[in-house]
């Protein structure tokens, strides 16, 4: 299984301001039916929110139509590249808990890979 992610990566990315609401992130995630979004700020790339971070704030009370994405996002998250390999992207979302990971190439984003795109190279399907 050391074949990279080139292949099996989502080259299209889904996005959402600092600024939107955790209404419009959740909209988004599920017209989109994705688990996480990548945030910009402006043209920048800064962070992810995963529909885990959204219930998370929702559970705690925050009211999705006024939360905004940027108090609830994680910023700066670990990426890869498309020539990471199949098991150390994996290894890494074990290590971080999570099951979202953007994808850089050259300092720009290109795309995120998930655990459900990862599943069926480790099954073998």
């Amino acid at each position: 299984m050391d074949v990279d992610i080139e292949r099996i990566y989502r080259h299209e990315v889904f996005a959402v301001s600092v600024w939107d609401t955790l209404e419009e992130a959740a909209r988004r995630l599920r017209a989109h039916n994705v688990g996480a979004l990548m945030v910009f700020d402006e043209e920048d790339f800064i962070g992810i929110i995963t529909e885990r971070d959204i219930a998370s704030a929702v559970a705690a009370g925050h009211y999705p139509e006024a939360a905004q994405v940027g108090d609830y996002m994680t910023m700066r998250p670990i990426t890869v590249t498309p020539n990471t390999e199949v098991r150390e992207v994996a290894a890494q979302m074990l290590e971080t808990e999570v099951r979202h990971l953007p994808v850089e190439l050259d300092g720009r984003l290109v795309g995120v890979i998930s655990l459900r795109d990862l599943l069926p190279v480790v099954v073998g399907r």
